[in-house]
C-alpha cells in the first residue's frame, strides 16, 4: 500500500471526506507496437498545486496533505518551505494556508500536513504503519514572502470585483 493509500485510510476512518488530487501524466510520446500501442512512455506523478497528493475536508476544515515515508519527510518540507526549483510551490502553500481572502489562517480553516508512513515491529491498535504528523504553518515562511502573496490575493480579489461589476452592468 502506497503512503498516499494509507494516509486517504487514515483520514477516511477519523471522519473525514477524503479525495486523492495527485495525478500521472505522460511525459515523452514513446514509440508505437505492431497494435498501435504506446512503448516506453513515462510517467510523472504531479501533485495538487506542486504540493498536496490529497485534500480531506470535514464541515469545519481543510486540510491538504503531502504523504510520504517517514524517512522522507524532511526532504519534503524543505521543498514545501524552500521552493528550491522555483516552482512557486512555496507561493501557492502560502496562498493555501491564508485562503482565497488573504486572512483565513487566523480562523483555522485550511491546513498542510506532511504525513510520514513508518513501520514498527510492535503493532498499536493490530497496526504496524502508524503516521508522523509535520505541520506546515504561514509562521514558517519569511515575512516579506508572505507579504507579497497577501499583495497579490488583495489584486486579485480586486480583479474579480471589478469582474463581477462588469457582468452585473451586461
Amino acid at each position: 500500500m502506497t503512503p498516499t493509500a494509507r494516509s486517504k485510510a487514515y483520514f477516511t476512518e477519523i471522519g473525514f471526506r477524503v479525495d486523492v488530487v495527485e495525478r500521472w501524466i505522460g511525459v515523452g510520446l514513446g514509440d508505437r507496437d505492431a497494435h498501435g500501442s504506446t512503448i516506453g512512455r513515462r510517467k510523472k506523478r504531479k501533485d495538487f498545486c506542486g504540493f498536496a497528493d490529497l485534500i480531506a475536508f470535514s464541515r469545519f476544515e481543510e486540510i491538504a496533505v503531502q504523504s510520504t515515508s517517514a524517512s522522507g519527510m524532511s526532504a519534503r518540507i524543505k521543498k514545501l518551505l524552500t521552493d528550491p526549483d522555483s516552482t512557486g510551490v512555496s507561493v501557492a502553500v502560502i496562498e493555501w494556508l491564508l485562503g482565497s481572502c488573504g486572512s483565513c489562517e487566523a480562523l483555522g480553516h485550511r491546513r498542510l500536513l506532511v504525513q510520514g508512513w513508518k513501520k514498527y515491529a510492535t503493532p498499536v491498535d493490530r497496526k504496524l504503519w502508524r503516521p508522523r504528523h509535520a505541520w506546515i504553518t504561514v509562521g514558517q515562511f519569511e515575512a516579506k514572502q508572505v507579504a507579497d502573496v497577501r499583495d497579490m490575493l488583495a489584486e486579485r480579489e480586486e480583479l474579480v470585483k471589478a469582474s463581477r461589476r462588469e457582468l452585473l452592468i451586461a
